[in-house]
């Protein structure tokens, strides 16, 4: 058979190449960013009607991306990003399990990691300029997660 003759009707299974898997990474990557500076200018133009849009932008953007994230799992087996580029999950097994462990790879993960993240940068500023709370405790307590979170 002549590969000039191949159609859309004859397709291989082929693993996806590097770039497309990079590519669906910083897709994936830029979405939140993105979200933020619409919620920004959003929010800038009615701050006293609209600034709690740009205050829980982090809690809009997980429903959001959590609504998008599961839509798509469940249609296409694959995440947003991973569907625009043609590439599709294959999972170990066909129980739901497969399916929340994506969801919580996908959205859930990544949302503690950038909670945490502003956390740790709140707290070395805290510690940084001398700032102190009145509890010991919370002072040991803030001091170890600085010198722990990064790993």
């Amino acid at each position: 058979m002549s590969s000039a003759f191949l159609t859309s009707a004859y397709v291989e299974a082929v693993n996806p190449s590097v770039f497309e898997v990079v590519a669906q990474e910083s897709l994936m990557n830029t979405l939140k960013p993105a979200f933020d500076k619409i919620m920004q200018v959003v929010a800038n133009a009615s701050p006293r009607y609209l600034s709690f849009l740009h205050t829980f932008r982090d809690e809009i953007y997980l429903l959001l991306n959590s609504s998008l994230q599961l839509h798509y799992l469940n249609l296409f087996s694959s995440s947003f990003s991973e569907n625009f580029y043609g590439l599709e999950r294959k999972p170990v097994s066909s129980d739901k399990l497969s399916l929340r462990a994506s969801y919580l790879c996908l959205v859930l993960v990544p949302y503690i990691k950038r909670k945490l993240d502003r956390l740790f940068e709140k707290f070395r500023e805290d510690t940084a300029d001398g700032l102190l709370y009145e509890n010991k405790y919370l002072n040991t307590v803030r001091s170890a997660f600085v010198s722990a979170y990064p790993f």
